[in-house]
């Protein structure tokens, strides 16, 4: 018991060490393949879409609308991704209005927001590294959305949000977090354990 209190705890920083190392390996093999992540979620507001093609009521259908917004991003750190077209297809129900919220200049699209009834395409995208914008897109209630990267100047992996990705956006955080709970481990061990009197340790 004396041996396990007084010497390092070796085996608590070398797991430290270990995660600290497949953090970063998972990471950096994944950054060898360009990822664009999506994450879909449901805004309130829907009062500024824009039309479909051929829709022309949507502003007496705005109250009725069920708005999915997919907001993408580019999770690499140094990829400019250009001349992407995104293509979001409704099954069990209709699209009826559209709007692309991109943050300039780091996204920008020429002429990015077309739809119809049964799909939207945002075309001519350009996203800068850890960039992302927003796709609003309002439907019926019932209608399922799925979004796809039609065109792009590259291969593209396109893929929602997952531990992975999160690995990627988080790796300076998750790694900071685990320096700190090394630290103050260390220091607990030395103010607690190596301070327990030669009684207590016996026992």
């Amino acid at each position: 018991m004396r041996l396990l209190a007084k010497d390092p705890p070796f085996l608590f920083i070398l797991f430290i060490g270990l995660f600290s190392w497949t953090v970063t390996h998972i990471v950096n093999r994944a950054l060898e393949k360009p990822i664009i992540e999506y994450e879909q979620s449901t805004p309130v507001n829907a009062s500024d879409l824009i039309a479909c093609k051929d829709e022309n009521a949507i502003k007496s259908k705005v109250d009725t609308l069920t708005v999915t917004r997919f907001q993408v991003t580019n999770i690499s750190q140094n990829s400019l991704f250009h001349d992407l077209t995104f293509l979001v297809v409704a099954k069990g129900g209709d699209i009826h209005g559209v709007r692309m919220r991109a943050v300039s200049p780091s996204v920008s699209g020429d002429t990015p927001e077309v739809c119809y009834r049964s799909h939207a395409e945002f075309s001519k995208v350009s996203i800068h590294p850890r960039a992302s914008f927003m796709l609003d897109i309002g439907s019926d209630e019932k209608t399922r959305l799925s979004i796809h990267l039609k065109e792009s100047s590259m291969p593209i992996n396109l893929v929602s949000n997952n531990l992975e990705t999160f690995m990627i956006k988080n790796e300076y955080y998750i790694l900071l977090i685990f320096l700190l709970i090394a630290v103050i481990g260390i220091i607990w061990y030395l103010k607690v354990i190596i301070k327990l009197p030669d009684e207590e340790l016996k026992n």
